[in-house]
């Protein structure tokens, strides 16, 4: 009697557990990023093509992204655009089995867009890599946000939480170097009022970390100082080099928040850097106020990054000074908040000089020691002039005082007074 009951059970219940599921929310904010995660016993691969969305009867034009991840199929579409209103999300023909048959049936869901704006959108809501990898935020509000990124065993490479302008987008790296073995967690990312989870399945594979390592991003020079005419525009060109052996792809190239005011970037975007290849970047810069900026040209990529010091001092009228260098670097600090000093014009410094702004004067700086002129060497120096003097003097007096005199001439006994 108790097999029989067992029995009747699971033939009641077997169809709930392998039935094809949807999990996702059912409520989005304007701008979201939708994601959803499809659950079942499946004979046939879910693809994109499977997937659509209505609005009422209507179909949507949205381009959704499909990944098998532990046998689960997960998806994500941009919301963007999308006015509040009743929607569906429907997965057409899919087959899956049920009771030991195969059925071919759609799978629909409903969910709604709310009147709510969402603080930030992602792309892309899964991640599926072999190394290290990006996800691009979208702030969709018009002030800053503080992104918070909670994760295990991937590492983020920079500080948290992740500040993101009014309006614009930022690429954020992770690194996997850590990782030794496949793994799959899930990572949030949130602000105060949205929040996703991002399902993230890395393949630790040894030999393709190896290749990656070999993979260097660097720019030449590794640093930039000058000054500059206020209202006037120079263009300074770089190189940044692949000296590895790996390409490099979706490269992105931004400046820190000092400098975003005054510097434009040509290109921003790098779609493929070969290995052991480099490309030119134009940085155009400009200020009608008179200031000293200093910060960083940043460059990354999924596998490599690298930053280039900049610092730039815009001087009303200004005009390069005698024997000026362009290559030596400007530092935003005065010369005494660098422990330094102006040396005197009689005054010389035992190392190179550094560039300071003091009140908005380009000054040398000597980081060490201003030393004065040795009077010893200066005597020494007039000394041997003299002597010089005195010898070309002598040289003349005897040449034309015994212009014609035959034989040879003894200085020595002209010296002693001899004729």
């Amino acid at each position: 009697m108790k097999k029989i009951s067992a029995l009747v059970l699971a033939i009641f219940f077997l169809p709930t557990i392998l039935a094809v599921s949807i999990e996702m929310k059912t409520d989005f904010a304007q701008g979201e990023t939708l994601m959803a995660k499809v659950s079942g016993n499946f004979y046939e691969s879910i693809t994109k093509e499977d997937v659509s969305f209505y609005k009422g009867h209507v179909r949507q034009p949205m381009s959704p992204l499909v990944a098998k991840i532990n046998n689960n199929f997960y998806i994500y579409a941009q919301l963007l655009e999308k006015e509040p209103n009743n929607y569906s999300i429907l997965l057409e023909n899919v087959k899956s089995f049920k009771l030991g048959q195969i059925v071919e049936e759609n799978i629909e869901q409903n969910f709604t867009i709310t009147n709510k704006i969402a603080d930030f959108s992602i792309n892309p809501g899964f991640v599926v890599a072999e190394g290290n990898f990006s996800i691009e935020v979208q702030n969709l509000l018009d002030s800053e946000i503080e992104l918070n990124v909670d994760l295990s065993s991937i590492k983020l490479k920079e500080e948290t939480p992740v500040k993101i302008s009014a309006g614009s987008s930022k690429k954020i790296f992770f690194s996997t170097e850590s990782i030794i073995n496949s793994t799959f967690e899930t990572m949030k990312l949130s602000t105060l009022n949205s929040e996703y989870e991002i399902p993230v399945f890395i393949f630790a594979d040894k030999t393709e970390s190896v290749e990656k390592e070999k993979t260097i991003l660097k720019f030449e020079p590794p640093e930039l100082g000058f000054s500059m005419a206020t209202d006037s525009d120079k263009i300074k060109k770089i190189i940044l080099k692949n000296s590895g052996e790996e390409p490099l792809k979706d490269i992105s190239l931004s400046v820190s928040d000092s400098l975003k005011n005054y510097v434009l970037i040509s290109p921003e975007e790098i779609n493929k850097l070969d290995g052991n290849s480099e490309i030119e970047i134009e940085l155009l810069f400009n200020s009608k106020e008179q200031r000293l900026i200093s910060g960083a040209l940043k460059v990354n990529s999924s596998f490599a990054d690298d930053e280039l010091e900049i610092s730039v001092n815009f001087i009303k009228d200004f005009v390069p000074p005698e024997n000026y260098n362009e290559s030596i670097l400007i530092v935003a600090k005065t010369c005494g908040e660098l422990g330094g000093e102006i040396c005197d014009s009689d005054e010389t410094c035992d190392t190179d000089y550094v560039y300071t702004d003091e009140n908005g004067v380009l000054s040398k700086c000597c980081v060490e020691n201003c030393q004065k002129q040795s009077a010893n060497s200066s005597g020494k120096i007039i000394g041997w002039s003299i002597v010089g003097i005195v010898i070309v003097f002598l040289i003349w007096f005897f040449k034309f005082r015994y212009k014609g005199t035959k034989g040879n001439l003894n200085l020595l006994d002209i010296a002693k007074g001899k004729k």
